[in-house]
């Protein structure tokens, strides 16, 4: 597929509540059934699950059980996982949607870096060592940039650092409950400018410019996706950022000045308003909705330990990968699966 390179392209599916739940969220959060048992872990998000082995098949009662579960709590925890194949991840993964690995390998089908199958099924390995630092030590959601970007990820470390390297989630549901009205009704029909500029300098231009000449056909420059948004299992509301870092999702719009943007550049001209905000004044929102990313109630923090496999929700979280152990101890590998709406087609 190809894209028009200076035109913006808008995912107008607001994500509307598809099933209305008739138990309160501290119901569920208390909710125990014949085959799970459910500990929260924090009042924001997080929920450690006991009573079924991923590393086996489960029974569709039991999948539908995770999936509402995760919709719930956000992140999910399984201890005691170990010697977990890359087989049963990618089947364990494919519980909470189509499994994949992050963008442009699923697209383009490329396995260097990847264990597991090519194509759809892949998991990307992240090592870390003395050679190479960490770079997800910010707040981060995964191809946010795409028109339907991914619905859940998963994540293992075989290999853990003798101090720090936790992996740390925090709550956009929070992020949107914390606001007050009258800034929830000012977010409501706005829209997020989401690109995959970060990713230019670090991994597209040093694969040369026939590479960097496929992305730009394949992936628009700027995805819109409205600014809040529900969950289509629970109706809970939630800000869907990007992450902190301007190449990830640089501004908020209307619909109207992200056709300028795209048009005019990123920076796009300064007498465009958005939905009667000002440039200077949308650039204050998104900073301050960025900032509030760092409210230490509306996180959970995971220290890893041998046989751990973590579930989170990727529309309603950002992730930070921390970095304080590499001085320490630089060695750390993450194995991860983003799971996806649809299933993809390689291009």
């Amino acid at each position: 597929m190809s894209h028009t390179v200076n035109a913006a392209v808008i995912n107008s599916g607001e994500r509307k509540a598809e099933i209305s739940m008739s138990s309160t969220l501290d119901e569920a959060h208390t909710e125990t059934t014949s085959a799970l048992a459910i500990e929260p872990l924090t009042g924001a998000l997080g929920a450690r699950v006991e009573g079924v082995d991923l590393r086996e098949p489960v029974t569709d009662a039991v999948g539908d059980e995770l999936r509402y579960a995760l919709a719930v709590h956000q992140v999910l925890v399984f201890q005691n996982h170990h010697d977990m194949t890359p087989e049963q991840h990618l089947a364990a993964s494919a519980i909470f949607g189509y499994p994949g690995a992050a963008e442009p390998w699923r697209t383009f089908g490329e396995a260097t870096g990847l264990i597991g199958r090519e194509g759809a099924g892949i998991i990307t390995e992240q090592p870390r060592n003395a050679d190479i630092p960490p770079y997800t030590d910010g707040w981060h959601t995964d191809d946010s940039f795409l028109a339907r970007p991914p619905v859940a990820g998963t994540i293992r470390c075989p290999v853990i650092p003798k101090v720090g390297g936790d992996t740390a989630w925090v709550s956009l549901h929070c992020l949107y409950e914390g606001l007050s009205p009258r800034l929830q009704a000012l977010c409501d029909g706005l829209y997020g400018e989401h690109t995959w500029e970060l990713m230019r300098a670090s991994f597209v231009k040093p694969r040369g410019p026939e590479y960097e000449a496929r992305m730009e056909a394949t992936f628009p420059p700027i995805m819109l996706h409205p600014l809040v948004q529900a969950h289509p299992v629970t109706g809970r509301k939630y800000i869907f950022l990007g992450g902190d870092r301007k190449g990830w999702m640089p501004r908020i719009a209307s619909r109207e000045s992200g056709a300028l943007h795209a048009l005019a550049g990123l920076d796009g001209p300064r007498e465009s308003n958005t939905d009667g905000l000002t440039f200077e004044e949308a650039d204050w929102l998104l900073r301050y909705l960025r900032s509030m990313l760092n409210t230490i109630d509306y996180q959970f923090r995971w220290h890893w330990a041998p046989g751990d496999f973590l579930v989170w929700d990727q529309r309603t979280t950002n992730h930070y990968g921390t970095s304080d152990h590499w001085v320490h101890d630089p060695n750390r590998t993450v194995h991860s699966v983003w799971t996806y709406p649809d299933e993809p087609t390689p291009s």
